[in-house]
């Protein structure tokens, strides 16, 4: 991020749906899926072992959910969704 992050939730069709975004320069799409894998990290530079995303999916599939990350014009979106009844 350079200076904002934004966090959202909302319920859609069945879902609780959780939206985070940055204005940061997000992710290169050639590695947006490996991001998402367990050890996958982008910058070696800083502490971490490249786990945290790979188990917000790792959740998201448990719960009957999705998780997705993509690069806007804008920064990065993560979105979290899981059933809600």
């Amino acid at each position: 991020m350079r200076a904002k992050v934004s966090v959202r939730a909302r319920r859609e069709a069945g879902f609780v749906i959780i939206t985070i975004t940055d204005d940061g320069p997000g992710i290169p799409e050639e590695h947006l899926k490996e991001v998402l894998l367990r050890g996958g990290r982008l910058d070696r530079s800083g502490g971490g072992a490249g786990l945290g995303l790979a188990i917000v999916g790792d959740v998201a599939d448990v719960w009957g959910g999705r998780f997705n990350i993509r690069t806007k014009a804008d920064g990065l979106e993560a979105e979290f969704a899981v059933p809600f009844s």
